[in-house]
Parts: structure tokens; C-alpha cells; sequence
């Protein structure tokens, strides 16, 4: 017997790793054939949760460091601004895995759903307008504070067992660290071209209480858009 909140637990981790999602990227989605549609998971829960992922690389695709300064951009930015300010879920983020090339969106404690995989599938419009200087310094520091974070034990040795099993020598982790300070205008310009064909492919996955995802069903539209109806593929966990 499993709790239902040990079963989201495991649905949210599947969301986040890109398993639950891998039909999404396949020959057909990849011939630009159909888009990938949104799912709703009822929680027993007055929490809500919003995710999104979608294959921003090709697989074996080496993936540049500039790109993961981009993804910070879009976590204090764009996701800071419309999802946890204007939005008021408590947390939200972007997150570049540069093993699989999974670019994965999420927020936190969200009042919204709808309204937030609007913002989530907007990121690489907004990325069409280049960074300040001061952003994109301030892009680059925060992602090299990112990788220098202070780790417990524990953690250290965790990912030095990983560096071993994926082949991060300090030479390749050096050339990543400096790609990741020669990181220039135009790479947000390469990784918006990049995630505006894939958007359509974004699946995105929500987990709230049955009247929040009710509401998430009406008709809704972005602002400045007709109004039409959101169709979620709900389940029950």
C-alpha cells in the first residue's frame, strides 16, 4: 500500500527526470507533428504544483555552458517576475540538466496553473529581447554560484562518484566553466531560436486539489488572446 502522497511524490519525480514524457519526443513530435498536451494530477492536497519539460538538445548533443546562463536568466527573470511576483506561488525555477538536454520548468506552492504554463511556454518569446549587460553579468555569477555552491559531505562524494561515471574530467569541467564566463548576447538569441520550435512539444504537468484543477479546465486564454478552452488530460493519484 502506497500513500496518495508517496504516488505524486513518484508522478512529480517521473515529470522532473523526463520520463513521463519521452512519447512527447519521438519521431512524430520531432516532424513538428502535433503538440504535446497538458495533464492534471487530483492530489489529495490544498497544494498546487506546476511543471514543465521539454528536450531542448538532441540526444548526444554536447550542451554548452552558455546555455545554462541562460536558463538562470530565465529562473530570475522572467519566472521570478510572472510566476512567484505577479503570480504569488511561493517558489519557481528553470533548470537545464546538461547530461539529457531537458529543459524543465517549475514553480512551487502555486495559486495558478493555467495562467503559469502560459508563462512557461512564453519563455522563448520573452528571450527574443536580449539581456542587459548588467543582466547577463549577473546571469553568469549566479550560475558560477551555482556550481561553486558549498556541499555537506555526503553530497561532495555523490558528485565525485558522478564526475567518474560520466567522464567530467577537471579538463572538461574546466572547458564547461569557461564557457560558461565567455557566455555572450548571443547564445540567449541561439537558445530562444532553440526553444521556440520545441514549445510546442512542451508537456505540462499539474498537481493540485480537485476544485483548483476544475478551475484550470475553464475556458482560458494569455492575456491579449481569444479565450479558449485548456484541455488537461486528468487523472486521479
Amino acid at each position: 500500500w502506497r500513500s496518495p502522497e508517496s504516488r505524486w511524490r513518484e508522478e512529480w519525480l517521473r515529470i522532473q527526470t523526463g520520463q513521463e514524457i519521452s512519447a512527447t519526443d519521438g519521431s512524430a513530435a520531432a516532424a513538428g507533428e502535433g503538440a504535446a498536451s497538458d495533464v492534471a494530477y487530483i492530489i489529495d492536497n490544498p497544494v498546487n504544483h506546476v511543471a514543465a519539460r521539454v528536450a531542448l538538445l538532441r540526444p548526444g548533443e554536447k550542451c554548452s555552458g552558455a546555455f545554462s546562463v541562460v536558463a538562470n536568466h530565465l529562473s530570475n527573470n522572467h519566472l521570478m517576475e510572472q510566476v512567484r511576483i505577479a503570480g504569488g506561488a511561493y517558489g519557481c525555477w528553470c533548470y537545464l540538466d546538461t547530461r539529457s538536454g531537458g529543459l524543465c520548468l517549475q514553480s512551487y506552492r502555486d495559486p495558478n496553473l493555467s495562467e503559469t504554463a502560459d508563462v512557461f511556454r512564453s519563455a522563448a518569446a520573452v528571450l527574443v529581447e536580449a539581456p542587459t549587460d548588467e543582466q547577463l553579468e549577473q546571469a553568469i555569477v549566479g550560475t558560477i554560484g551555482e556550481m561553486d555552491a558549498p556541499l555537506p559531505p555526503a553530497a561532495k562524494g555523490y558528485r565525485a562518484t558522478m564526475w567518474r561515471l560520466l567522464g567530467a574530467t577537471t579538463a572538461v569541467r574546466q572547458q564547461y566553466r569557461d564557457s560558461v564566463l565567455s557566455t555572450s548576447h548571443e547564445a540567449f538569441a541561439a537558445f530562444a531560436a532553440r526553444l521556440s520550435h520545441v514549445t510546442p512539444r512542451m508537456r505540462v504537468a499539474a498537481f493540485g486539489s480537485a476544485d483548483a484543477v476544475k478551475a484550470a479546465s475553464a475556458t482560458h486564454a494569455p492575456e491579449g488572446a481569444e479565450a479558449a478552452p485548456r484541455e488537461w488530460d486528468v487523472k486521479v493519484l
